[in-house]
């Protein structure tokens, strides 16, 4: 079943206290695209969600965003306080022994050695991934969802117009025909035979039959079919000018138009389908 190419999901995640949530967009592109937004510190988790997203999509610009509704743990400062009043007791005795009538700070006291540092209290950023690829995984399956649920109308649509333009291919044929008997009683053998030869458009017509069936079986694809559907429009344009220029006709051109409306149609859908 073919796929479209939007849709939007999303999922929640939580690990030690940290939680957040895992955002989908898809968006219509020609080609494949993943554009990640993660917070600063977190760019290492970029190239695996581009890799579990391109095994699933194949067409389209996925937007990922990475949001955490809670701080994640980078640090916690330690004051040393037994070493402080070690400090501020010799300090002390020093002033005694000197005889200065200077003052000991706070400020000075926290910039010795050792009276304040840094415990790094660091989530372990491998369990949290598994965690975010969880939640990614999950957001992926809503969204593959989505866009096989778009893929159905899309493909809904496009058989309505094949069916169309089998009509119109069908009313066209018979029209030629009919031009052909009239011209077969006002020509002469020899004019009928230069008449038949540059008018005969049998061969487009059951080219344009063959490349609708062959949309048909697309449309029935798990593959990213969007390009060849687009490819095969373009053939079918290409078919249905040369058979319309072959027999000038209004009735034939009228169906020629009424044709190249419902590829253009089919054309537009293409652009939406992975």
């Amino acid at each position: 079943m073919i796929k479209g190419m939007t849709g939007f999901a999303q999922s929640q995640f939580s690990f030690q206290g940290v939680k957040g949530n895992v955002e989908i967009k898809s968006l219509n592109s020609r080609h494949f695209e993943t554009v990640s937004h993660l917070a600063p510190g977190f760019n290492a988790f970029e190239d695996k969600i581009k890799k579990i997203v391109g095994r699933k999509i194949k067409r389209g610009r996925i937007n990922v965003v990475i949001n955490f509704l809670t701080p994640v743990p980078r640090g916690s400062v330690v004051l040393n306080e037994s070493v402080a009043r070690e400090y501020v007791s010799k300090l002390k005795h020093l002033k005694r022994s000197l005889k200065v009538k200077d003052t000991i700070s706070l400020s000075q006291i926290i910039n010795l050695p050792g009276v304040l540092s840094l415990e790094e209290k660091q989530i372990s950023l491998p369990s949290l991934w598994l965690k975010i690829e969880a939640a990614l995984n999950h957001a992926m399956d809503v969204l593959l969802k989505a866009r096989l649920s778009e893929g159905r109308c899309l493909g809904t649509d496009i058989a309505k117009w094949i069916k169309q333009i089998h009509g119109s291919i069908r009313q066209m044929q018979k029209r030629a025909q009919t031009v052909i008997a009239k011209k077969t009683q006002e020509l002469t053998t020899e004019e009928l035979s230069a008449f038949l030869k540059s008018s005969n458009i049998n061969e487009e017509l059951a080219r344009l039959n063959f490349h609708l069936d062959s949309l048909k079986k697309r449309l029935k694809s798990n593959d990213s079919v969007g390009k060849e559907l687009d490819f095969i429009c373009q053939e079918l344009l290409r078919e249905i000018n040369t058979a319309g220029a072959k027999l000038a006709d209004k009735d034939i051109s009228a169906c020629a138009i009424q044709i190249k409306s419902g590829i253009e149609k089919i054309r537009e859908q293409a652009q939406n389908i992975e």
